[in-house]
């Protein structure tokens, strides 16, 4: 009997996409997009950031006649930025279908791509959603396939242990209101994978969560730090463990913030590579459970949380 040919899996493709690459080992968006633009014939490939915080997509991309429009949000770090324009890249060379185009995604992309953008215009429309989805999942795996570090040799090794240990807790506390943004299915994944699926994660999540965080954190946080003599590094590490905080105390009792562009109220370190993304999430893992984090959720609670209760429920 002659054997059958094994069908390729989409996670085949996912590896197909990334070996066809063939990029360095440090790369950036520019790379990514020149890189694609080639491997698609020169079809342009324009990139833009959009107040994307706290929506469904966190990243979207739409073909128009001529070119493709990828849209990330003006939020995101280098590295958070980065992998969702993968991501985006990853539905086009994977040929996706795009889907329907929602009201609100649509005024949005006219927005930012164009004023005049109709419905018609858009040929194809792909979020960076739910990655239970086969397309999204697919998309995802190929990203972070493309994008992790190799962080298997000593004494990187021993260095992305010990930072994953000390991020675990933050991020399957703040994942856990939403598990549509875990990417399932890597089965026994190196540590570099693991811990850059850990910064993307609670990126993702800080993300959806941003909508939620109330005014006067910044002025919180200042007062709150000036006052225990804590330096430049640890106020910025308070001052997104405590957004992030308030910001599932306000997504679990769905008090949204109205009335501010999300976007340009946030702010972001800016880490380059992913490792000094990674050091910065242990600073912000270490100043999630502390005791200034829990002053400024006390302070700006108005006495409904007291800060000798104001431990983690999560």
């Amino acid at each position: 009997m002659i054997p059958q040919r094994r069908r390729p899996s989409p996670a085949d493709a996912c590896h197909r996409f990334v070996r066809e690459f063939a990029l360095p080992a440090e790369f950036g968006v520019p790379e990514l997009v020149e890189r694609a633009v080639a491997m698609r014939g020169g079809r342009p490939i324009e990139v833009k950031a959009a107040d994307l915080a706290g929506t469904t997509p966190t990243g979207m991309v739409v073909s128009r006649r001529g070119h493709d429009v990828i849209l990330h949000p003006e939020t995101a770090t280098p590295v958070h930025r980065r992998h969702i324009v993968a991501h985006e890249i990853a539905h086009l060379m994977l040929g996706h279908d795009g889907h329907t185009v929602p009201e609100d995604v649509a005024e949005l992309c006219r927005a930012t791509v164009a004023p005049h953008l109709t419905d018609g215009l858009i040929r194809r429309l792909l979020g960076r959603t739910t990655f239970a989805e086969a397309g999204e999942h697919d998309a995802e795996l190929a990203a972070t396939l493309l994008c992790r570090p190799d962080f298997t040799r000593p004494p990187l090794a021993e260095w992305a242990e010990a930072v994953l240990e000390e991020i675990e807790f933050l991020r399957s506390t703040i994942t856990a209101p939403f598990p549509e943004i875990v990417l399932s299915g890597l089965g026994d994944a190196d540590l570099g994978t693991r811990l850059y699926r850990a910064v993307i994660e609670i990126r993702d999540a800080r993300l959806r969560l941003l909508p939620y965080v109330p005014a006067g954190v910044a002025t919180a946080v200042d007062r709150v730090c000036r006052a225990a003599g804590a330096g430049v590094a640890e106020r910025e590490a308070v001052r997104v463990a405590a957004e992030i905080t308030l910001g599932l105390d306000g997504y679990a009792a769905g008090r949204r913030t109205t009335g501010v562009r999300v976007g340009a109220q946030h702010r972001e370190p800016v880490c380059r590579t992913v490792r000094d993304e990674a050091e910065f999430l242990a600073g912000v893992a270490l100043a999630f459970d502390g005791g200034l984090v829990a002053q400024v959720r006390c302070s700006l609670s108005g006495g409904e949380i007291c800060a000798a209760r104001a431990r983690h429920p999560w």
